[in-house]
Parts: C-alpha cells; structure tokens; sequence
C-alpha cells in the first residue's frame, strides 16, 4: 500500500465507522483513541513518501485537536511548503495560524477551487469566510465589515451561507457600535432564515436594541418576533428586559418569579466556549434582581462578566456591553 492509498483507506475507515455508529458522537476518550490511531497511519504515509504533503496536513490535522499544538503547527508548515493537492484540507491547515499566514494558506487553497462549480464551489466560500472572519481575530473590525459589505449582495438569498455572512456583519457592526445597522444586518438574516433556525437571529435583533439601553423597544420587538422565539427565551428575555427598563417596578418582580424555575435552569447550565456561565446566566442575574435576590444576582453578574471578559477574541468583544452593565449591577443594591 502507497501513501496515498493510505489516506484513502483512513477516510475510507472513518465514513464506514460513522454510518455503523448512525453518525453517534464518540465521547472525548473514544475520539482521542481514534485519533491517536489515525495519526499513526498518516506518519506510515509519511515515511513511505516524505514528500506528500496531503499526509502532513492530515497529521497536523489530528494532532491540533489532539492539543498537540506545535506538532500540528509544524505539520502544517510542511503541507504548505510541499503542496496539498485536496482544497478541503486547506481550512485544516490554517487552524494554527493568525493574520495574514492564515489568509496566504486559506487564500491558496481557494485558488485550487473553481468557484462556478456545483461540487466544490460551497467550499470556495467556505474558505473565503475564513479569510473573513480572519480580520474579526485580528481585532480589525472595520476591515471585517468592508469585506462582508461586499461580499453579501454576491450570494444567494436562498444559501447557507448568505445568512451567515449577514449575522457575521451584525456582529461586525455590533464590534463597531453600530447598532442600528447590527440589527438592519441581523433582520435581513433573520427574512433568510428557516422557522425553525430563527431563535438565535430573532434574540440578537433584540439584543441590539438592549446595546443601546431601548428596553421599551426592545419588548416591542420581542412580541414582534414571538413566534421564532420558544416560550421560555421569550418569558426570560421578557422579565429581565422589564427589570432593566423598572427594577424597582411590580411588574418587574410579578414578571421574574414567574419565570424564575425557567432561568435557574438555564443560567445554570455551562456555557458553549465551556465556561460555567452562558449568556442566559447574565438574564439570570437581571431576574434574581427583579425578585430581589440582590446577593445571588451579584454572584452570577460577576463570574458571567469575569468569564465573558477572559474570552477576548470572541464574548469578551460580542459581549461588551453584557459584561459592563453585570459589572455595574453586581455593585448596585
């Protein structure tokens, strides 16, 4: 067996091994151990043929999600320097790097893709979203939205990824303090998006209303977009927009010991960046302010803030305004 039907036998083992499962995802000692076994036939790919540049990017590929970062980082220098012939592998291969070394590998692989066809061209985009998103790393927002200004009018309306760039460019704007046309970018998202893939589009119109302290309009638009949003979110979103708007109000307290059991349960689960604590701890904080559990507010303000901030290249910058005005209520009565 040659190098390259080494590759093809691994990827032929995963795609037998993921239908035999029903695509069932591995616990993270399973994945290690797979892993672990594929790096092993990629480096007898490597020693048949040191000069097979798809080898090491597969390599570098496991090792980076093994954590052995700097293995991967110099597995990925190696692929690039020799030439990967699988555009696909080419996302792979940046993951290591930042700024304009990311942009020159991501760049390179769009350049193997011809963008007109019907089986690769998904991936072409997919490619330059990276190169995008790139500049959003590099805390250079204005660049990130210049790009995605003129990117959005050439996608389909109807594609995956028209959307995505949209809220991409909401979250560039929201960077900027452009509020208004965060939430301009977000509704356009929202219009492209399904019914039932709407719930994360609809709560970020609402919260660039929140990024600019309209709390009444805010639960205008909240009603408005009801139906894409599941009843708890709203009843939550609904009670701490009330408490931010009149804390003091009985409205504000009738509003948050109702859905009290709904925003434990949520506030309490860890977060997606696998931190303790999501954005829907800070609503927690806002509804144990409105049945005024002042101490516990406090507690869960100031970890969310702590966490949100310690995040910086992603909620320590989408989550600016969340993360000041939990640092400002843990320190009011």
């Amino acid at each position: 067996m040659n190098a390259k039907e080494i590759l093809e036998a691994v990827r032929e083992e995963q795609y037998k091994r993921a239908e035999q499962s029903g695509y069932k995802r591995l616990s993270e000692a399973e994945e290690a151990s797979f892993r672990e076994r594929r790096v092993a036939r990629y480096s007898e790919a490597i020693a048949l043929d040191p000069s097979f540049g798809d080898a090491y990017a597969e390599r570098g590929s496991e090792l980076y999600f093994l954590g052995r970062r700097a293995e991967a980082t110099a597995d990925m220098r190696k692929a690039f320097a020799l030439g990967v012939s699988d555009p696909q592998l080419y996302a792979a291969m940046s993951m290591p790097f930042q700024g304009e070394e990311k942009r020159e590998i991501l760049r390179t692989g769009m350049g193997l893709i011809d963008r007109s066809s019907e089986e690769t061209g998904w991936f072409y985009d997919h490619l330059y979203a990276t190169v995008i998103r790139s500049y959003w790393y590099d805390g250079n927002f204005g660049e990130n939205a210049r790009l995605l200004e003129e990117w959005v009018p050439q996608l389909e309306r109807t594609a995956h990824m028209y959307r995505m760039a949209l809220q991409d460019l909401g979250m560039a704007y929201s960077a900027l303090g452009k509020h208004a046309e965060a939430e301009t970018a977000y509704r356009r998202a929202l219009a492209a998006t399904p019914a039932a893939e709407q719930q994360h589009v609809a709560d970020m119109v609402v919260r660039t209303l929140m990024h600019r302290d309209q709390y009444g309009e805010a639960l205008v638009v909240l009603e408005e977009l009801a139906d894409g949003l599941p009843a708890d979110t709203r009843a939550i979103f609904t009670a701490a927009l009330t408490v931010l708007q009149d804390p003091r109000s009985a409205l504000a307290r009738d509003a948050s010991a109702a859905v009290l059991p709904a925003a434990e349960d949520w506030g309490r689960r860890p977060g997606p960046l696998g931190d303790s604590t999501s954005y829907y701890s800070f609503l927690l904080g806002l509804v144990y302010r409105g049945v005024g559990r002042n101490r516990e507010a406090a507690e869960i303000l100031t970890r969310f803030a702590d966490e949100a901030a310690g995040n910086k290249r992603e909620w320590g910058i989408t989550m600016r305004w969340e993360i000041a005005k939990a640092r400002e209520l843990a320190t009011t009565s």
